[in-house]
């Protein structure tokens, strides 16, 4: 086919940007990439954030209720949970998210360092990844087999046999298990939440924050 007659590209929604985005950065570790959903709309008004917060995992949360609540998400199996928490090995999260940790119910040299980090402000931040915070490998689940899971959330899946023997097994297997499932995993992500369509949305064209019909609008 000549260039003259290839298809124009499909515009692209700035919501899509993000995950493009955050796949440009895994296809140099993962040895297969994936597919994504593009050509979806922007909402023409933002959601509410109590309904962005009700649709999150607590950090707080156990075993049973995250399987729950990625359960009511289009079927997310355990793996899925396994899986996609190895996001956590790139990111922080403010010491407020998991101070109830700093009590005589946890004791140890690792709660005593994240005390440490967190003793002076509640809103300083934490590495979620304490051994190589800036790379996409499977470091995460190695923190958590050594016990050195930040947030209540990570910890929690090494306690349960439904999610333990995951945590393990993405440990000891980086190339050929964590990378591909996260990535079979991801695909699923953009499928949670029901699609804009018609007249209830638009592909903006001023940036990811001004609607169309109000360009100079911050």
């Amino acid at each position: 086919m000549a260039p003259a007659d290839l298809p124009s590209p499909a515009p692209t929604s700035p919501f899509s940007l993000p995950v493009i985005r955050s796949s440009c950065i895994l296809i140099c570790s993962l040895v297969e990439s994936y597919d994504l959903l593009l050509g979806r709309l922007d909402s023409l008004l933002p959601n509410r954030w109590q309904e962005v917060y009700g649709q999150l995992p607590r950090p707080t949360g156990s075993v049973d209720q995250l399987v729950a609540h990625f359960a009511s998400r289009l079927d997310l199996t355990e793996l899925d949970l396994v899986a996609l928490s190895g996001a956590h090995t790139i990111g922080k999260a403010q010491c407020s998210a998991f101070s109830d940790r700093f009590g005589p119910r946890e004791d140890g040299e690792f709660v005593q360092r994240l005390a440490a980090n967190c003793s002076s402000d509640g809103e300083r931040l934490q590495d979620l990844d304490i051994e190589t915070p800036r790379a996409f490998d499977n470091a995460y689940y190695r923190n958590l087999v050594a016990g050195k899971g930040v947030l209540n959330s990570d910890k929690t899946l090494m306690n349960d046999p439904r999610t333990k023997e995951l945590v393990e097994g993405f440990a000891a297997d980086q190339w050929w298990w964590f990378f591909n499932q996260f990535g079979t995993s991801m695909k699923k992500v953009p499928l949670m939440y029901q699609a804009v369509s018609g007249r209830f949305g638009e592909i903006r064209r001023f940036g990811c924050f001004r609607r169309n019909s109000a360009p100079n609008q911050a």
